[in-house]
Formats: structure tokens, C-alpha cells, sequence
């Protein structure tokens, strides 16, 4: 919902990784390893872009024109 990039992500793929090394899967461990490092490239060029972290947002509407829509609709 909030995209890739989400800062939630890094929670639980932490906690993922901590279950994956209890479980000795060294497999599932790696490829955590590897989408934190992942996530942390993604976070700082977000952070260095002028873009918003949350994606695909629509502009924000005039609050007529919201109310309008609304009351076509009914």
C-alpha cells in the first residue's frame, strides 16, 4: 500500500530475519540480508529525491468539487 520503499518495511524484515536464524535457514537469511540492503538504497534515494514516499497520489481537490462528485453520484 504505502510502496516499497515504506519505513514499516524495515520492522519486519528484521523480525523475519531474526525468525529465519532461529530456524537455521541460512538460505532465508541471505535473501533478508539482501532486501535490507535493498530497502536502505531505496529509503536514501527517496530521502535525496524531492518525490513523495507515498506512491501513485492524486492531486488535491478543491473540497467543491469533492462534494460535487459526491452528489452526482447519490
Amino acid at each position: 500500500m504505502f510502496g516499497p520503499g515504506y519505513s514499516g518495511l524495515e520492522y519486519d524484515y528484521r523480525g523475519l530475519l531474526h525468525v529465519y536464524n532461529e530456524l537455521e535457514d541460512a538460505q532465508k537469511v541471505a535473501n533478508y540480508h539482501d532486501m535490507i540492503r535493498k530497502w536502505r538504497a531505496l529509503r536514501e534515494a527517496q530521502n535525496q529525491s524531492d518525490s513523495p514516499v507515498l506512491m501513485n497520489l492524486e492531486p488535491v481537490k478543491p473540497i467543491d468539487d469533492i462534494l460535487a462528485a459526491f452528489k452526482s453520484q447519490a
